[in-house]
């Protein structure tokens, strides 16, 4: 009964230290899907803020299309009014002097009338635009500056990253090369064999056996050279070998299928 024991002991410490592994494993993955996931969300943020900047400045250059638009109508106004006036001038040196002047009187006053309904459309136009423009401009201003603000945090992101995968990845170099050595000197019949005997040794001086009082390694026999003699009460003697029987074990880390893991 208590070589059983022993063995269940033996074999449960070795499960569980490749649980381990595996669990350690998995988590390594599972943050390094976290730490790209938020690496692609800063970059669609990114470009949603790039496409309203883009979107703005179409609309303030079509804005400026008809700020030039209306400039240009406030010079030929002005242009016309230069000429009329030296036309009317010109008449009024004349013959018909009289006659001139009182044309010129009266087209003056129309010319100015005119000037001052096209001066005053063009004041409300030019304050209506400048309204425009001044709300489009702060917002690019804005948007420039949480541009400027991601883009620092992207790579600010970026290089913690980075950092962060390098020694994600350095860890599992040094995790798959302890796991690679061990599951090696495990796979060695003399290697688990020496593990297990240490196994074996560390269990019974967890509960309390002495060395050469209660127990004795290596003990040859007539009937062979077991790796442990427990001394039992009036005289007896219990014999124990340590065996790691592994194999199915390391062919269910290696299967590729849940069926193979299985069978």
């Amino acid at each position: 009964m208590w070589a059983y024991v022993l063995l269940g002991l033996v074999v449960g410490g070795g499960v569980g230290l490749a649980v381990g592994l595996l669990w350690a494993s998995r988590r390594h993955r599972a943050a390094q899907q976290a730490l790209e996931k938020e690496r692609d969300d800063l970059k669609n943020a990114l470009e949603d803020l790039r496409q309203r900047h883009d979107a703005l400045q179409i609309e303030c250059s079509g804005l400026r299309v008809r700020l030039e638009t209306e400039v240009e109508k406030n010079q030929w106004l002005t242009q016309a009014q230069e000429i009329l006036k030296a036309t009317f001038q010109s008449l009024a040196s004349d013959a018909l002097h009289q006659n001139a002047q009182q044309l010129l009187s009266q087209a003056k006053e129309a010319i100015n009338a005119l000037l001052a309904d096209v001066k005053g459309e063009w004041g409300k136009s030019k304050a209506e635009i400048q309204g425009m423009l001044t709300p489009l401009t702060e917002a690019l201003e804005k948007l420039d500056e949480q541009v400027r603000q991601l883009e620092s945090r992207r790579e600010g992101a970026y290089s913690s990253l980075l950092e962060q995968l390098k020694q994600v990845a350095e860890n599992h170099e040094k995790l798959r090369d302890v796991t690679g050595q061990l599951l090696q000197a495990l796979k060695s019949p003399t290697a688990r064999g020496r593990w297990g005997e240490m196994q074996l040794r560390r269990i019974v001086e967890m509960v309390g056996l002495k060395e050469h009082i209660d127990f004795k390694e290596q003990v040859g026999t007539d009937s062979g050279r077991p790796d442990l003699i427990i001394h039992l009460p009036n005289g007896g003697m219990l014999a124990v070998d340590a065996k790691a029987p592994m194999d199915a074990f390391f062919k269910a880390l290696e299967a590729e299928s849940e069926a193979d893991r299985r069978g």
